[in-house]
């Protein structure tokens, strides 16, 4: 009985997570949109990167002002420096893992 209840929401889970994904290819799939649509389309991934970037160098208490956290930063600054330089993404994913691994075990 529980073994079923646990696929469910395994299954559950699943569809609610899949379905948002393919519904806006399934529905744009025979429709061309307009060039300031794909204009603005073309930079949201690497606006919604950012920010999820920089909300992360910053510890946010309920006290005060957000503190910078520095090997997050350091880090960070690491990988952009990488990012451009190199362009390749699994190259500076790699650097930014390592980079930071290395900080912790430091610091």
């Amino acid at each position: 009985m529980k073994n079923s209840y646990v696929l469910a929401a395994i299954l559950v889970s699943s569809l609610v997570t899949v379905f948002p994904r393919l519904l806006p290819f399934l529905l744009l799939k025979k429709v061309q949109l307009p060039e300031k649509i794909l204009k603005f389309l073309k930079y949201l991934p690497v606006s919604i990167i950012f920010a999820l970037t920089f909300s992360s160098l910053f510890d946010v208490s309920s006290d005060g002002f957000p503190k910078l956290l520095p090997l997050e930063t350091v880090a960070s600054l690491v990988v952009v420096w990488v990012a451009f330089r190199y362009k390749n993404l699994l190259f500076t994913v790699g650097v930014g893992v390592v980079l930071m691994a290395l900080l912790r075990l430091v610091f």
